[in-house]
């Protein structure tokens, strides 16, 4: 074995040494404060039995019947679902998820940190991937990270394996819809319409017949889904359209902004994305213009952003890359952490409720570091890249 692999090896796992003890200390902050891990598996698990015994998943039977959190999947998949885990034991269901899970989150900060090579990408990756927003979502069990850790596995692969980013695109959105923005993936890969076309074509076919099948469900579904979106419309550009004025019924003028900043992500795409040679770094673009799509942003979509980030900064020089790295650990890292701590110090003057378990609930620095890494892939990332010409290579 080389001396630079050798090198290499020792950096990368250095990086995930130094990545695992903030995650554990905050793992067992959140475990304390919440009492349990993995609350959106669970609603899964509530909604798929709930579903097998009366056809409504958010109808809980038994043990489920308080639980808070509701299941919010399409009634096709969920069948689907159904079917696939009724001859499996509910225990090796739970153990088979969490296995699966698990393996993801690995898989996840694998190429997190091999996009992050050097010490000043390493104390990054250690910052934003291990503080606030990234370890609280790691610990809801959400389907979001294995989608987040099979999209950024394949994108490196994407010459030879440009079908799986397309499946676990088309397999993603059975279950979120706009995870169809993921198409755009492996389109650019292989700069063939074809594919977005016919992939996009095939998941309309399944929503047509899952409404067409389950008129009931498929309506209770998506008045359940709206509902939840613009309740909770966190820091995505419905957010944004909503502090502009533009909330839950100005449908002409949402649909207008969206189709403009679309236009805007698509025409950054065509003028970065067109000189670029190798498969991969056009992946890791499409990537990067499809989430920032979406239209409503959550924590966990910033999972598959952290390896782009570093991705981005590999590729930067000099004071450009250094000016770029301090905007990370301002807008990810300083700012929510104080943000939080000065929110915290208020209530907390104001309440006398001093306790570790008050002290160590993070949920503002969660909604916080969300906000700040949104603004920053918005502006200084995407910014640069129109800026900056990515070296191939």
């Amino acid at each position: 074995m080389s001396v630079a692999r050798v090198s290499r090896s020792r950096g990368f796992w250095s990086a995930v040494a130094l990545l695992s003890l903030p995650v554990l200390l905050l793992a067992w902050v959140m475990f304390y404060h919440y009492g349990a891990f993995f609350w959106d598996a669970k609603a899964y698990s509530c909604g798929i039995e709930a579903m097998r015994l009366t056809g409504n998943p958010n109808d809980y039977q038994g043990a489920c019947q308080t639980y808070a959190w509701q299941y919010m999947y399409p009634p096709a998949v969920t069948a689907l679902l159904v079917g696939l885990t009724a001859p499996i034991a509910p225990a090796l269901q739970v153990a088979g998820y969490g296995g699966l899970y698990l393996v993801a989150v690995g898989l996840w900060v694998r190429v997190t940190c091999a996009q992050a090579p050097d010490a000043m990408l390493a104390v990054l990756a250690t910052l934003l991937c291990a503080c606030g927003v990234f370890a609280y979502e790691m610990a809801t069990g959400n389907l979001a990270m294995v989608v987040a850790a099979l999209m950024v596995c394949s994108v490196p692969h994407a010459k030879r394996g440009w079908i799986g980013l397309l499946a676990v695109a088309l397999v993603a959105a059975l279950f979120k819809p706009h995870y169809a923005l993921y198409f755009l993936v492996p389109a650019l890969v292989r700069r063939n319409l074809l594919l977005l076309a016919a992939s996009s074509l095939a998941l309309t076919l399944w929503y047509f017949a899952d409404a067409l099948r389950n008129d009931a469900a498929f309506d209770r579904w998506l008045s359940e889904i709206f509902g939840i979106i613009y309740g909770e419309t966190h820091f995505g550009l419905l957010k944004l359209l909503e502090l502009a004025g533009f909330g839950e019924g100005a449908w002409q003028a949402q649909f207008l902004l969206y189709g403009l900043w679309c236009l805007l992500l698509l025409g950054v795409l065509w003028r970065v994305g067109r000189p670029l040679a190798d498969p991969g770094e056009r992946g890791w673009l499409a990537l990067l213009v499809a989430t920032l799509m979406f239209p409503r942003l959550k924590e966990y979509d910033m999972l598959v952003l952290v390896p782009l980030m570093f991705w981005l900064a590999n590729r930067l020089r000099g004071s450009l890359r250094r000016s770029y790295c301090g905007a990370v650990i301002a807008l990810g890292f300083v700012l929510p952490w104080s943000w939080w701590a000065g929110r915290k110090l208020l209530w907390l003057s104001r309440t006398g409720e001093l306790s570790l378990q008050t002290v160590t609930d993070l949920r503002w620095l969660v909604q916080m570091q969300g906000w700040f890494l949104a603004a920053l892939e918005r502006q200084g990332k995407l910014g640069a890249s129109c800026r900056v010409q990515v070296p191939v290579g």
